[in-house]
């Protein structure tokens, strides 16, 4: 019994640092990607880099808007009742 709770331990602990490993080569090969792509040396164009900043921006520019207009309602609503 011992034996196969030690090899799925031993799975279990192979299994982690295999994602650890990963998750650091990943993150190094993006920055590596952002450091060639900020001196023009890949395909990837400015563009799609920053794609997602544009997204954020998106999304904070609607959340302001949503605010703005629920501020004018309860601004309507505390004036004329």
């Amino acid at each position: 019994m011992s034996s196969r709770l030690e090899r799925k331990m031993n799975e279990r602990k192979v299994a982690k640092e295999e994602r650890k490993d990963k998750i650091k080569y990943s993150l190094k090969d993006r920055v590596e990607e952002f450091r060639l792509n900020r001196e023009g040396k890949t395909n990837r164009k400015r563009s799609d880099v920053h794609s997602r900043y544009r997204k954020v921006d998106r999304m904070l520019t609607l959340s302001i808007i949503i605010v703005l207009i629920l501020l004018v309602i309860v601004w309507l609503y505390i004036l004329f009742i």
